[in-house]
């Protein structure tokens, strides 16, 4: 049954008795045959559309690869006059051209309407894995031009119980539709190509089985399912804050989108607990006495209200306070894409040269100028104090390091790996948990907002004229990080200068994904020198110089801040490299430690794949092997449970469980090469062989340079930008990338096994 026959055995049905659905006619044309009955074709146009304006267009229902499925709706010839046969051939013609390349090869003619809103395909289950939810896969049309086939769409999923208040009128009455549609035919999964009016009616032009999902179909039935994203609703509403996965500290980036339990213990229990708050208001903001991330299914997020709390300047009048807070929120709601930037481009957090005319334009949002000056006050005092006193901070917190690299010595010392007393792991691992959450939890969280304030006078010496942005990155290359001795060391050590004991030594206990205890560290990774490539770098090397103080010197006379020129240089040079070391010694110390915890599992009989299961407060005390499988299982079902959960990258109110929006992201391609091979999704397969494919990965560290070093093809990624650091190796190698794809897009090319990688077209497609 093709798919309009479908639609013209509803005619009879009245599904458009309550002037909420039309069902419209579409005629298919064949693209390669159209010249061989093109009189055919013009008989059947006069007869279905005797007058009016026709819109002639590729047939997009067609294509279930998901990684374009309604991209580019109602992208072709429009204002077709139906009344002429050669416009009509040649409209016909162009679109049969364009898509020459296409597996169905299919063009379709329809009636035009000048009022439509919105179209896209609705497809009656998610796509990916059977899930009971809306795809709705759609364009605004005042965001398409005409003939652009290459339209950004969107993508929202909605649950199939969702209630109507978290839903605008247009889309209810898709989904009212899309449920008469579901009844009215005898087909249990279907797409539907709709388009929708300005007043809200739906109009169905194509309803299509779904022959096929592109991933497995779920393990569940709908009411397992239902009360599985019931619990991660409870999840969210034990806080009820705003919530964001990109925010801040950047879980995505850190742990992931989907980290196992011992992952999200560790970097929540170690870093964002409410030692963050603590010591957040040890440096003069209000500060919080919660925790600053929580967990909703097996997605963690960071916790925005407790974020806009806890960087209010100390001491302010509450009645201002809650006004900020409100304006914070506020900001934040009315354009959510803000939330990955949201302590730059939201909070005030700290005073620098851009400070005052941002502060300005508080006054658009009910801010008396007296607020307005006392707000800025507060900020440039608390600024003023954290620079003019940072230097006895950074003394302070390079002893806390100290400590921290004497306990892990001393552990190391001991030797744990041989041990075969389980009492005395479990001794190693409450020591070396302890010695992180004294000495470096407080530092870590004091130098990467001291860093942060500093890239905050960097950015602004930019914006405000009186730098290049080349200036600012010669000046980052002329910090010495810790990013940069691995490289010089790397290089030594595949030269011969370094011996392997040296190497491991420093960088052996790193893990390519920090906290994942299943991740492979350095030392296993680059014990073997015969599997790692050449380690070329680009022949054009940048300059490195440092801040020119007689700018600086300029910005400050310029400004309201009562700063020293060395005082403000020390600290942006003192910040940006402590919180370097604070970031590698606490990915040393989490590395040991789940070296360690790998050890205690070896010895009670419990692999490392299931060891991740656990979390660290299950690791304080001795356990019998018994409690931990009951433990493992119980958390392995649940965390496999959540998984099938489409979660936001931002909540605001519970309904955002319920209704999901992606905006389809467009990728950085860089450089113009053409590759084609194997995918290796390493993220959640640390014994894959990347050498000689093409490496995908949901989440990127610091620690991820380690794949430079083997012979890939090329690199897609969830999240990055063109100006990350993974960017810049890609660059100076050369090598294919796609950064930045996007939830659509990645969980698309993680479907497929081959893929053409095509940077010089901006091009992902799968080879079948």
């Amino acid at each position: 049954m093709n798919k309009t026959d479908i639609l013209a055995g509803l005619i009879d049905k009245n599904l458009d008795d309550d002037n909420r659905i039309k069902l419209e006619d579409v005629i298919e044309i064949n693209a390669s045959e159209f010249d061989l009955y093109k009189e055919a074709v013009w008989g059947n146009i006069k007869r279905t559309f005797p007058d009016g304006l026709l819109m002639v267009r590729k047939n997009y229902i067609t294509r279930e690869e998901g990684i374009s499925a309604g991209t580019g709706i109602f992208s072709g010839i429009h204002g077709v006059d139906a009344t002429d046969k050669e416009q009509v051939f040649d409209a016909i013609r162009t679109v049969a051209t364009a898509c020459k390349d296409d597996e169905d090869k299919e063009v379709i003619i329809h009636r035009m309407y000048n009022n439509l809103v919105m179209c896209g395909v609705c497809y009656t289950r998610d796509i990916y894995y059977g899930r009971p939810y809306y795809m709705v896969v759609y364009n605004y049309m005042d965001e398409m031009s005409d003939n652009d086939v290459k339209a950004k769409s969107r993508t929202k999923w909605i649950a199939n119980n969702v209630s109507r208040e978290f839903l605008d009128e247009g889309f209810m009455n898709l989904i009212f539709a899309a449920r008469d549609l579901e009844k009215a035919v005898d087909i249990q999964e279907f797409s539907v190509e709709f388009a929708i009016d300005s007043n809200n009616k739906v109009i169905v032009y194509q309803l299509k089985p779904m022959d096929r999902l592109i991933g497995s179909h779920i393990l569940m039935t709908d009411r397992e399912f239902s009360d599985t994203k019931a619990f991660a609703k409870c999840n969210y509403l034990d806080t009820h804050h705003i919530m964001s996965h990109q925010a801040y500290w950047n879980p995505s980036k850190m742990i992931g989108s989907e980290p196992r339990p011992l992952d999200y213990s560790l970097f929540k229990g170690i870093l964002t607990s409410g030692i963050w708050g603590e010591t957040i208001k040890q440096l003069g903001y209000e500060g919080v006495d919660m925790s600053l991330m929580h967990r909703v299914g097996n997605k963690p997020y960071v916790s925005i209200d407790c974020l806009f709390n806890a960087l209010i300047p100390a001491g302010m009048d509450r009645i201002l306070r809650d006004k900020i807070f409100n304006y914070y929120q506020h900001v934040l709601t009315d354009n959510r894409r803000r939330h990955r930037k949201v302590d730059s481009t939201i909070v005030f957090g700290s005073y620098n040269f851009s400070t005052a005319k941002r502060m300005n334009k508080l006054g658009n949002y009910g801010f008396t100028q007296e607020e307005i000056d006392s707000f800025s006050e507060s900020l440039l005092n608390l600024t003023e104090n954290i620079i003019n006193n940072y230097e006895e901070l950074h003394d302070q917190d390079i002893e806390a390091l100290t400590k921290l690299m004497i306990t892990r010595r001393r552990v190391r010392e001991l030797k744990p790996m041989e041990e075969t007393n389980s009492l005395k792991l479990y001794s190693y691992i409450a020591e070396l948990i302890e010695s992180m959450r004294t000495y470096c939890s407080p530092g870590y969280t004091r130098q990467e907002r001291c860093e942060f304030i500093a890239k905050g006078f960097c950015t602004s010496l930019v914006k405000e004229g009186y730098l290049k942005r080349d200036d600012i990155d010669a000046f980052r290359l002329s910090l010495d990080t810790v990013s940069s001795c691995f490289k010089r060391d790397f290089e030594d050590y595949t030269s011969g200068k370094l011996d392997w004991n040296e190497f491991d030594s420093k960088y052996g206990h790193l893990r390519i994904s920090i906290c994942d205890i299943r991740a492979h560290s350095y030392r296993k990774l680059y014990s073997n020198l015969e599997t790692i490539r050449d380690y070329e770098l680009s022949k054009g090397k940048k300059i490195a110089k440092a801040l020119d103080r007689d700018v600086i010197a300029k910005a400050l006379e310029e400004s309201n801040l009562n700063i020293e020129v060395d005082k403000l240089v020390g600290f942006i040079n003192g910040a940006s490299e402590l919180a370097d070391s604070y970031r590698f010694e606490y990915g040393k110390s989490i590395g040991l430690l789940l070296d360690i915890i790998v050890r205690l599992g070896e010895l009670i009989g419990i692999d490392k794949e299931d060891m991740s299961y656990l979390e660290i407060q299950d690791l304080d005390s001795y356990h019998s092997r018994d409690s931990y499988v009951m433990t493992i299982e119980a958390r392995r079902n649940m965390y496999h449970a959540y998984s099938y959960l489409v979660l936001p990258d931002v909540i605001i109110n519970v309904g955002d469980i319920d209704v999901i929006d992606i905006d389809e992201e467009i990728p950085d391609y860089l450089t113009d090469k053409c590759v084609s091979g194997e995918i290796a999704y390493y993220d959640e397969g640390h014994d894959v062989d990347v050498t000689g494919k093409i490496v995908l990965l949901s989440k990127v560290t610091l620690a991820y340079d380690w794949i430079f070093t083997k012979d890939i093809k090329g690199i897609i990624t969830k999240k990055d930008t063109k100006d990350s650091r993974i960017a810049k190796r890609c660059k100076e190698l050369n090598i294919p990338a796609a950064l930045g794809c996007g939830e659509k897009l990645f969980n698309s090319v993680l479907m497929m096994k081959r893929i053409q990688l095509d940077c010089g077209n901006n091009k992902i497609s799968e080879i079948k």
